[in-house]
């Protein structure tokens, strides 16, 4: 779990991978239509092959992410120091504090987009990771269903398509498949991109803002359907504003208040 101490764009390419395509996808590599990250970082093993099905294994395992004495520093300005988390498999770490304290920020620095002034981000070989931005990024020539495809980077199996599908009725949007960006609105298209950073069953998502944009009956869909990704074995690390949800999804809670601590618990089901 996480332990830490003390306080404290792109360009159209950051997408949610550390190196791939747009919002909601690999982050990691380069290329993609664009050139651009889409949220998830490496295909690699990829989704759910390779990780233990059933959540996380225990302490003794090694997290999937480790953040160590993090300081980031512009100009001036120090959004955080020292900050230090780890993130286990089937484990939500929630980021809390008001706005200004720097969690979209730490967020960025655990997906890799931005390193820190001092401090060391590890993730463990072979872990693959999306991100889910505040910004949907989506591609605005492709369909919904498009979009959300075309976060594994490559042409999808008969199994990964109706994954796509089951994603996509889900969350609301199995009768907007065939339609574009400008042709739904800012919900569904915050929607799209969960859906497009879910559909390479990640071992690792980083999440901004999840809830932003959401009606409360889709906020309560989005938890739920984080949960049941935890339960999975995908450790995630959030944002959001709003405290009942984050606490009750998430075992760790790191509160980015100076001084920052961390908070852990046991979560209860709704």
């Amino acid at each position: 779990m996480g332990g830490t101490k003390e306080p404290g764009g792109r360009s159209g390419e950051e997408t949610g991978q550390a190196g791939g395509r747009p919002g909601g996808e690999t982050e990691g590599k380069p290329g993609g239509e664009s050139g651009r990250e889409t949220g998830r970082e490496a295909e690699g093993a990829g989704g759910e092959a390779g990780r233990e099905a059933g959540g996380r294994s225990g302490e003794s395992e090694e997290p999937l992410l480790t953040i160590t004495n993090a300081t980031i520093r512009f100009g001036t300005t120090t959004p955080f120091q020292n900050i230090s988390l780890t993130a286990h498999r089937g484990e939500t770490v929630a980021l809390d504090g008001p706005s200004g304290t720097g969690k979209t920020t730490l967020l960025r620095v655990a997906a890799g987009l931005l390193p820190p002034s001092s401090g060391t981000v590890r993730h463990t070989p072979g872990t693959t990771r999306t991100t889910l931005f505040q910004d949907p990024r989506l591609l605005p020539w492709r369909t919904v269903r498009d979009n959300v495809l075309y976060g594994l980077g490559r042409r999808p199996t008969p199994l990964e398509a109706t994954r796509a599908d089951d994603l996509l009725a889900r969350l609301g949007l199995g009768t907007a498949a065939a339609l574009r960006p400008d042709e739904i609105s800012g919900g569904m298209r915050r929607r799209t991109a969960l859906a497009r950073a879910l559909l390479p069953a990640p071992d690792l998502l980083l999440a901004d803002e999840p809830f932003a944009h959401l009606d409360p009956e889709w906020s309560d869909t989005v938890e739920d359907l984080l949960r049941t990704t935890a339960a999975s074995g995908t450790a995630i690390l959030l944002t959001a504003h709003q405290p009942t949800r984050l606490h009750r999804l998430a075992s760790t809670v790191v509160d980015l208040r100076r001084p920052a601590t961390v908070r852990s618990h046991h979560t209860e089901s709704p």
